[in-house]
């Protein structure tokens, strides 16, 4: 990533990210679940027994055989891997374990892929769940229509609801540089595909939402906060592809540069601007007379991070993806 070096995070200090875990609400498995069809998974033994000792000492176990065994996990499973395997911090087989579970994340029969590291998600918590949020993300963003049919025709309502928390507190974590910071929040509104609707687990106040259908992309809205708009996509069900975030809050920022500072801040950045002559008039409209507006343009992108300065304070700063072409 062209800002992976020299840039700040947040210029926001911020608060500890609510744990979503699922510990207290996720309930046992279903019982009138959809039968699993057998199909490719149908080799797995389903006792993670049988595959764990061959992941420890580097041999190649499959997904098809691996994946199954998690349909069985329980509370109880990862205390008793710990005492069969890794001591005390369970390091010894964890790490293989997860990498292993990395690597089966996304392929073919990719429903079943999603079910069964769902039912190992549900039963983790602490250090289990926060390495399980890697190859969860990975599930979202390979098939995010594939996933939303595993939620709804594999989980509980409860279970459901509990794996997109997990998800939409995951969204970013794979490395996208491309997310707003608001004071006060330790994680940023990114551009990215959310599996909950506006304000994706923030606490911000919705003033007014209104809808729309973009030509080639279908159906969409644009929600106002104070000092916030944030426009996305819904072309599936259960998914909201952000497309456009713009703000005028002081504090909120990216690659540590915020509302409110003085232009000098975003010159001497290591961001690499580009001064443009104005702002398009969906966006002169919104933020209003600017004096002055620069850009981050990266090269084989539609995506664009803008920057508006009136009174030489930065007044506003837009994140927009044109999804069929750079918008300037």
């Amino acid at each position: 990533m062209l800002l992976a070096a020299g840039c700040a995070a947040a210029p926001v200090t911020a608060s500890a990210a609510p744990s979503m875990t699922p510990e207290a609400s996720a309930p046992s498995p279903t019982p009138d679940a959809a039968p699993l069809p057998p199909g490719a998974f149908a080799v797995s033994s389903g006792n993670i027994h049988d595959y764990l000792p061959d992941l420890i000492v580097g041999k190649p176990v499959s997904a098809y055989a691996l994946l199954p065994c998690l349909d069985s996990f329980s509370r109880g499973t990862w205390s008793e891997l710990e005492t069969a395997y890794g001591g005390p911090d369970g390091t010894d087989w964890w790490s293989p374990l997860l990498t292993a579970l990395n690597d089966s994340a996304a392929g073919d029969d990719q429903e079943m892929r999603d079910y069964y590291l769902g039912r190992a998600y549900l039963t983790s918590d602490g250090a289990y769940s926060e390495g399980l949020d890697g190859p969860l993300l990975a599930q979202w963003e390979a098939d995010s229509t594939a996933y939303n049919a595993c939620l709804s025709g594999r989980f509980s309502a409860d279970e459901a609801t509990a794996l997109r928390q997990a998800l939409t507190f995951a969204v970013g974590s794979d490395g996208n540089a491309y997310g707003l910071y608001l004071p006060g929040a330790a994680r940023a509104i990114y551009l990215d595909k959310y599996p909950i609707d506006f304000p994706f687990g923030f606490e911000l106040r919705e003033n007014s939402r209104s809808s729309f259908r973009a030509e080639s992309f279908g159906p969409g809205g644009v929600v106002e906060s104070d000092g916030l708009q944030v426009t996305y996509l819904t072309p599936e069900d259960g998914v909201f592809s952000v497309t456009t975030i713009r703000t005028v809050k002081e504090g909120c920022g990216i690659w540590g540069v915020a509302v409110g500072q003085p232009e000098r801040v975003l010159l001497n950045s290591s961001i690499p601007l580009k001064k443009i002559d104005s702002l398009s008039y969906d966006d002169a409209a919104w933020f209003g007379k600017c004096d002055r507006v620069y850009a981050f343009l990266p090269e084989e992108s539609t995506i664009a991070v803008v920057f508006a300065v009136k009174d030489d304070v930065v007044y506003g700063i837009e994140l927009i993806n044109g999804l069929d072409g750079q918008m300037y």
